[in-house]
């Protein structure tokens, strides 16, 4: 758990960067709010890269990574090992998705540890990394998270979270994540540093990560899932249900698709995802769109 800690002491104050302009939605009559379900990169945590994945990982990121996790370059330049261990990581990754694709998954996760554990285990093959005695794919994929994708949380997600759990609201989460969201969801809602899953006050019923389900956003499954879990253990109707998220293709349109009233988060420039070149939100508007989250509340009271 140490190396938890390093990572999570490590994370820096990020603010939101700015947005230009957005329109402010709402376009159905107000009625009771029972249930919100939130997504967590770019809507209650802020993300460095804008997602939960950074598409502009250098090899002197993936040099110090390795560094840190106690993996030693043994033969070679190091940053060129680090570039082939950039490449193998990518390329693993699109084999991945497009063996997912032929069985008719069109939106695939990954579980980065098992792609860490197949890049290392094919350069320590080939004898161009040696391992440290406490290798672990969870340590290595950590410092990776920590290096290349630093979060903190969004400002008033705590305050949020707190009174939307006061005001006695169902709370749930779909987010396309890695086992180590949980982690960092826990330590800076709750202060807390462990390794579950769960992450009070949010229902564990009502928690959804693409890491575990195998599937990512846009894909509906976890949206169905949890529409099927409010109404049968809850007794609350899709109607009845708030879905806030940042992306307009892989939040807002699927959460529309099951029934789920939508709320846009715009408060981060870096995040916002309009996805305007998508035929699948052509025509679509989300209910309301909030440029901060205390704005949340104004909408269910």
């Amino acid at each position: 758990m140490k190396y938890i800690k390093e990572c999570l002491t490590a994370f820096r104050e990020l603010s939101p960067l700015p947005v230009e302009s957005f329109n402010s939605f709402r376009t159905s009559p107000r009625r009771s709010v029972k249930a919100l379900i939130f997504d967590i990169y770019g809507t209650l945590l802020i993300s460095g890269s804008g997602d939960v994945f950074s598409d502009e990982v250098n090899p002197a990121e993936i040099l110090e990574v390795l560094l840190r996790s106690g993996i030693k370059v043994v033969s070679g330049n190091p940053e060129e090992a680090a570039s082939e261990a950039l490449s193998l990581f990518k390329m693993i990754i699109n084999e991945s998705q497009k063996e997912a694709r032929s069985a008719g998954i069109v939106h695939s996760e990954i579980d980065i540890r098992e792609i860490w554990d197949d890049v290392i285990l094919k350069m320590t093959s080939k004898g161009i990394l040696a391992l440290g005695h406490d290798y672990s794919s969870e340590k290595l994929s950590f410092y990776f998270e920590a290096v290349t994708n630093p979060v903190f949380p969004m400002p008033g997600m705590k305050k949020l979270i707190r009174k939307l759990d006061k005001k006695n609201k169902v709370l749930g989460i779909v987010s396309n994540a890695q086992f180590y969201t949980p982690v960092i969801m826990n330590y800076f809602v709750n202060g807390e540093i462990h390794d579950g899953n769960d992450i009070s006050p949010f229902k564990k019923s009502l928690i959804k990560y693409s890491f575990l389900e195998r599937r990512s956003k846009p894909d509906e499954t976890m949206f169905n899932s949890i529409r099927d879990t409010l109404m049968n253990n809850f007794n609350i109707s899709p109607g009845e249900t708030l879905f806030v998220g940042n992306d307009m293709f892989k939040d807002i349109y699927p959460a529309s698709k099951v029934g789920f009233k939508t709320v846009l988060f715009a408060g981060d420039g870096r995040s916002l995802r309009l996805r305007e070149d998508k035929e699948e939100v052509k025509g679509l508007n989300p209910d309301y769109a909030v440029g901060d989250l205390e704005s949340i509340l104004k909408i269910i009271e």
